[in-house]
């Protein structure tokens, strides 16, 4: 065991001195010491560098992936001062030349020509150009004369293409994370610098056939291909004995290898079953591939082996007993098809922190005295598993316990004190939560106790809980009092009955509320709308109140003097159809549906200058994401789209099937972000405004059974993405417009006015009366498809900031966004990092 310790310690100070050059390089390339005279620049150095920068221009970034560290680096620099000095530039002190150009996060913003002046830079030895926007330029051709160069980082940048080839001899580390690889061979991979250490090609839409020649890289220390589309096997050679090796074992050196990270690519096959190549692997990272077959023994031998992830695979087998315990610390096996029982010797990894082995088909049972050596261990997932936990850690802050058919509340979370996160979802578990229960989870921010049999609650546990979900139990009696510190409460699908308590309007930073599917009564309280300044979605659907306003509920009256509706300013989604509501379409409240009148770009991550939403992988990330799902009915299709996980982008105002009067408000033009607007089988008269011309995402418009009149504006053919148009059973008169969408349009769109005349219609126009396009301003096309470019990247980011409170019904075709949504290959640009839409066609 000694001997295990030392080799131990050894092997981890190649990782320590690895890991400290790749942090400085990542952030500052320009520390210099204050003690040394600072050089006098190259005058051709200077001459460069103002050249690249008079180049460029400064935006702000769309998302701040520098942790709050972006800012115009280039702003100080000025060529009549020592270039030496300017922010970002390392000079060398005896020659003057720039060694070093750090500009990462400085808010760069224009294409990078193949000749770039910074080719010019040729005494370069380090280069940071991550996290600005090259506007998809391809690499410059220029950076091959860069022969000086030991890292190149271009990182989120908005590059294509890859390293032309070139003298880079001494290139050490390269840093291309999200750069557009989509048309590079994977095997040019190999023609890289002998000398290469670090190579992280991350989410680079890499294609083919995992390029096992790149382990001829006989210094390689760190390699990062996961996101990608890499095909085909896991390289055989040297992964176990020179014997296997398909060519000559002296080629492929791998045990320098301190990272290798494959995942979420689309690699097959079986893990190998021996290796004895890889002494100084520290991280091993496989999820999110088509591994299959059983799970050998050597990844938990591997002397210095701490972080092992092969979840979200299709391993099946036990897993191998475990003849020699290393200092393994992170395991991941969730989402395989793992049976049998946990390998007893797998208790004898003393420092394990973190264990993975939920939604597998384990079996058996932990015994408390099986789980006590692992003092150390902090989080356990045992989802969908049999094995029964019964742990006396006192340092257990996470466990998911979840289709663990459990019947009762675990003995051992009474003494639980650091527990943090806890999910028991899914299980048999009867009763009531016991006060003595709760008053032992004092430290809990998550809590999930959906889908058990609980009838009731004496006390919510805790002073710190931000998540809370009791949904499809049988709590019964008035709905509690939760906690203020609650983001999300959870609680449909129960047997609460009586009034909603004025006391949930105390629950001042919440942002998601859902009592739906229960037996609540009586009246809204009146804070509903204005509570919370962060509340994005509430749920009240499926109850027995009565001043509530959704779709399909009998309700009527006016929506003037309405406090109900007032105050969402976040609202996306707004369905009132299928009630009995009376007066004119109510002005104010479209006046202040401030979330659809901008196109919003707001994603998470740059990935690259990909225009997606990315989200990085963390550690403890719940798992649970609530879905709020708005039923889509379309003709013979009906669809399921989960608002949580849709977007900021999708817009949607359905009135229809009630008894609206009065002429459609001028206001809602101003919504220039709506897609599909629903007015239908109304009592709505007047003209068409034309100013609706203006809503220039609109791609559904139904109006139809209507008393509208006079003639169709020429301004709606502006409306260039309507899709849908259903102008039937009004009093339109005069010629239909042409142009643009309207010529796509059949006779279906204005049935039964009697007075139109025009294509498509038999009733044709006199010759005073032929319509003509409009003239549209030069550039006005292209503007609206940069607008309508930006309404979906809204669909592939963020979280919908909007109130779905009962079924979106359309009767009027598929409309284009719908379409694009279903035709669309989602998991190209996303992988598994988000769930997007859930759909259901029928």
């Amino acid at each position: 065991m000694g001997k295990f310790k030392l080799l131990c310690q050894i092997c981890s100070l190649p990782l320590v001195l690895f890991l400290l050059p790749q942090v400085h390089c990542s952030r500052s390339l320009s520390s210099s010491s204050s003690l040394i005279p600072t050089p006098i620049c190259v005058p051709d150095d200077t001459s460069a560098l103002i050249q690249f920068r008079n180049a460029m221009s400064i935006h702000e970034p769309n998302v701040d992936f520098c942790d709050g560290t972006a800012h115009p680096k280039t702003d100080s620099w000025n060529e009549t001062t020592n270039c030496c000095t300017w922010e970002g530039v390392t000079c060398d002190n005896a020659t003057g030349q720039v060694i070093g150009l750090d500009l990462g996060c400085s808010m760069l913003a224009g294409s990078l020509a193949p000749d770039t002046s910074l080719s010019g830079l040729r005494g370069l030895k380090r280069l940071n150009l991550s996290y600005n926007d090259f506007k998809h330029s391809s690499i410059p051709l220029g950076f091959s004369r860069l022969v000086s160069l030991t890292h190149l980082d271009l990182s989120g940048s908005s590059f294509s293409g890859f390293v032309p080839p070139s003298n880079l001899s001494e290139l050490q580390n390269l840093f291309l994370d999200s750069v557009d690889m989509f048309d590079v061979e994977p095997t040019s991979l190999v023609n890289l610098s002998l000398s290469l250490k670090h190579l992280s090609l991350p989410n680079c839409d890499l294609q083919g056939e995992f390029p096992s020649e790149i382990f001829q890289l006989r210094n390689l220390e760190y390699l990062d291909l996961s996101f990608n589309y890499l095909t085909g096997h896991l390289p055989k050679f040297n992964w176990s004995s020179p014997l296997s090796c398909e060519l000559p074992s002296s080629l492929f050196n791998l045990t320098r290898l301190t990272y290798l990270e494959l995942s979420s690519n689309r690699l097959t096959g079986l893990l190998p079953a021996n290796v004895t190549g890889l002494q100084n692997l520290n991280e091993l990272y496989l999820e999110d591939n088509l591994l299959t077959g059983g799970i050998p023994s050597w990844p938990f031998t591997l002397p210095c082996l701490q972080y092992l992830r092969l979840g979200h695979n299709s391993l099946t087998g036990p897993i191998d007993q475990i003849e020699e315990p290393n200092s393994i610390r992170v395991v991941y096996l969730e989402n395989n098809d793992i049976h049998g029982e946990i390998p007893t010797s797998f208790f004898g990894l003393s420092g394990l922190i973190e264990l993975d082995f939920s939604s597998n088909n384990l079996s058996g049972v932990i015994e408390s005295d099986m789980l006590s050596k692992l003092e150390n261990l902090e989080a356990v997932r045992l989802s969908s598993s049999d094995s029964g936990p019964n742990p006396t850690s006192q340092v257990l802050q996470v466990l998911y316990f979840s289709s663990c058919n459990a019947g009762r509340f675990p003995v051992f979370l009474r003494p639980s004190k650091s527990l943090s996160i806890l999910d028991l979802s899914n299980n048999r578990i009867p009763g009531t939560v016991l006060k003595w229960e709760a008053q032992g989870w004092e430290q809990l921010t998550y809590l999930n106790l959906s889908h058990n049999l609980l009838t009731g609650l004496e006390q919510f546990p805790g002073k710190n809980l931000q998540f809370l979900d009791l949904s499809s139990n049988l709590l019964q009696g008035p709905l509690p009092a939760p906690p203020p510190s609650l983001l999300q409460f959870l609680i449909s699908k129960n047997k609460l009955s009586r009034e909603i308590s004025p006391s949930i309007c105390n629950l001042t930073s919440l942002d998601i509320l859902d009592l739906s599917g229960n037996y609540l009564e009586g009246t809204i309280p009146a804070c509903l709308g204005n509570f919370s300044k962060e509340i994005k979605i509430i749920n009240l659907q499926r109850n027995n109140l009565l001043v509530l306003i959704l779709h399909s509920n009998g309700f009527y009256g006016g929506l003037h003097n309405s406090k109900t509706i007032s105050g969402f300013l976040s609202l996306q989604v707004i369905d009132l159809s299928q009630n009995d509501f009376i007066d004119p379409l109510p002005t104010k409240f479209f006046r202040d549906l401030r979330a659809m009148k901008h196109v919003i770009y707001h994603p998470t991550m740059n990935c690259g200058g990909a225009d997606v939403m990315c989200v990085p992988r963390c550690e403890n990330c719940n798992p649970d994401e609530y879905k709020t799902i708005v039923k889509l009915n379309m003709k013979r299709l009906e669809m399921e789209l989960d608002l949580k996980s849709l977007s900021i982008g999708f817009t949607l105002i359905d009135f229809s099937n009630n008894q609206f009067d009065g002429r459609i408000p001028e206001v809602l033009a101003e919504l220039s972000a709506l897609l599909v607007l629903n007015l239908s089988h109304n009592s709505l008269t007047g003209p068409l405004p034309p100013s609706l011309g203006s809503i220039a995402a609109l791609e559904s418009l139904d109006l139809s059974w209507n008393k509208l009149g006079g003639r169709i504006p020429s301004e709606l053919t502006k409306l260039t993405f309507l899709e849908v148009l259903d102008l039937s059973r009004n009093n339109f008169i005069g010629p239909i417009p042409v142009g643009n969408q309207f010529n796509t349009f059949d006779n279906d769109s204005y049935a039964g006015n009697l007075a139109l005349c025009g294509l498509p219609l038999s009733n044709k126009c006199g010759n005073d009366e032929e319509p003509s396009p409009p003239t549209l301003k030069l550039g006005e096309d292209s503007a609206i498809d940069f607008t309508w470019k930006l309404i979906m990247m809204g669909y592939m980011c963020g979280v919908v900031l909007g109130l779905s409170m009962g079924y979106v019904v359309l009767t009027i075709g598929r409309p284009r966004w719908l379409a694009r949504m279903v035709e669309r290959d989602w998991q190209r640009n996303f992988a598994r990092r988000i769930h997007m839409i859930g759909m259901k066609t029928n």
